[in-house]
């Protein structure tokens, strides 16, 4: 049976919103080595992302931490666009992944994901 509370949701979201804030050396060792951790990194963030409607519902977070996810999914959207950000090396060190890695760590400081 899935869990379908609130806090369980809330969890994947943050799980995405951790993984994804971390620098590119700690997210390679998050995973397995057949895996592709910038797939990973970037799935586990979707699969929190999907859960948003459902945590806005329950207004848990403020609108600004809302509005900052979807300022961060569209920022990998865009960043996902462009071929030359496609590679590990552009996800190390590229400044526009660096930029989402900032985003999502400034998400966290939201009061709700400190549980």
């Amino acid at each position: 049976m899935e869990d379908t509370t609130i806090e369980f949701k809330l969890s994947i979201l943050k799980l995405g919103l951790v993984n994804l804030s971390k620098e590119y050396t700690e997210q390679i060792k998050l995973f397995p080595s057949f895996v592709d951790p910038v797939d990973e990194v970037l799935s586990d963030f979707e699969d929190g992302f999907l859960l948003l409607p459902a945590i806005e519902e329950e207004n848990i977070l403020d609108v600004e931490t809302i509005n900052l996810i979807k300022k961060c999914n569209e920022l990998i959207d865009i960043n996902l666009e462009n071929q030359n950000l496609l590679s590990d090396k552009s996800f190390q060190f590229a400044e526009a992944w660096q930029q989402v890695r900032l985003l999502a760590s400034d998400i966290l400081k939201d009061p709700q994901f400190n549980y």
